[in-house]
């Protein structure tokens, strides 16, 4: 009977922190989660100062998932095209 207590237990144990591991990884404290707002990549990126974000000014990586909210394919994305899409 203890010894089926005591398993009881260690798996009860188990299965708790393997729950408050997987809330922490939710959680964004710490880090950033999700996608970031326009203004956050304007400040990172936006070596001209216009307001828009170019091609040229982004790393590829981001460019490959920015481009498309490029609604008029210009090569850049402004702050309506980024909120829009």
């Amino acid at each position: 009977m203890m010894r089926r207590l005591s398993m009881w237990l260690v798996v009860a144990g188990l299965i708790s922190a393997t729950m408050a591991s997987a809330a922490d990884a939710n959680s964004t404290k710490g880090g950033y989660r999700g996608r970031p707002s326009f203004d956050m990549l304007l400040a990172a990126f936006d070596e001209d100062e216009n307001e828009e974000l170019a091609e040229d000014e982004v790393p590829m990586r981001v460019w490959w998932r920015l481009s498309a909210a490029d609604a008029d394919e210009n090569g850049s994305v402004s702050r309506d095209e980024f909120e829009s899409f």
